[in-house]
Order: structure tokens, then sequence, then C-alpha cells
């Protein structure tokens, strides 16, 4: 008997072969597609954090407007005694004049120095100051040796792989 065509058994077979085929494709896109967008998720924190450690680095080491800020004993023209930091409660990030007024800040959306939503949202950004006064600072002694170790920290509130923290120094000079 010469019989054209195909089966029932065999068309059912091959709808099977072929839906497993596209299920593993169409997994395969998905988890292509989630990774793609994680290098770009971390990169806008990386660029975030690397803007605000360059404005914090930008302001003077001490408050210039009060003595007794940090860090403490700081007088205009003179140098500082202790690199003790302290939040400047009560204070907004506009009118921020010295390292250590950004201590502790917490914005859960990237802004720019203004305060401005630059449009990134689900980033965390946190600062801490750290006093590193015992930092090697190639032979400086004195207050010329006074630093603060300042981290900034971008977290995504989303994606738990985003987690960038830079590091710089401000130096009393």
């Amino acid at each position: 008997m010469n019989s054209k065509g195909f089966t029932l058994i065999e068309l059912i077979v091959a709808i099977v072969i072929i839906g497993i085929g596209i299920a593993g494709f169409a997994q395969l896109m998905n988890t292509s597609t989630i990774n793609s967008i994680d290098p770009m998720v971390r990169q806008q924190a990386n660029a975030s954090a690397r803007a605000y450690l360059e404005e914090i680095l930008l302001k003077s080491f001490c408050d210039p407007d009060i003595t007794t800020d940090c860090p403490t004993d700081c007088n205009i023209g003179s140098t500082c005694s202790s690199a003790a930091c302290t939040d400047s409660t009560g204070e907004t990030r506009i009118i921020f004049d010295d390292v250590c007024d950004y201590q502790n800040l917490p914005d859960t959306i990237v802004r720019d120095q203004n305060g401005t939503n630059i449009g990134l949202t689900n980033y965390i950004i946190t600062v801490t100051v750290h006093d590193d006064g015992n930092a090697d600072l190639n032979g400086l002694t004195g207050a010329a040796r006074q630093s603060l170790r300042v981290d900034v920290n971008v977290t995504h509130a989303t994606n738990p792989n985003v987690d960038v923290t830079v590091t710089g120094y401000k130096t009393n000079f």
C-alpha cells in the first residue's frame, strides 16, 4: 500500500518536538535579555557614584562657616585638629559646603548637586565619610597629614546584582 502524508501520531510527535524547541529558545532569549540589562544598570550606578564622589571631593575639607562642625575645631585660615565627622542635620544638599556635610547622605533617587531628579530612579546612594588621619601620606605630619576617606555606595532597589562603591580621599592642605 502506497500512502502519502503523515499519520496523526507522526504529526503529534513533530508538534511536541517543535514545542519543546521553541520553549527552550524562549527561555534562552529571556535569560539573554535579563543579562544584557545588568551591564547598563551597573554602568549607570558607576557613573552616578563617580559623579557624587566628584561633587563631594570638590568641597572644602573644613566647614568655612563655623568652627565646631566637621572636622572639629576648624578655623578659617587654620588647620584642623581632628577629623571627626558628623552629619549636617537640618542642611540640604544644595547648601553643603564641606566634605562632612555629606556624611550619611541617603538618596533614593539620583539627583544633581542642586537636588534636581535627573531621571534615574530605583538607585539608592549612601555616603560615608571616615577620618583617615592615620593614612600614610608620604611622610607628611601634623595638620598636613589630615585626611578624610569618602565612600559612595550605589545599589539598585530591584536588581541585587548592582552594588557599586567608589572611594576617594580629601586632605587638609
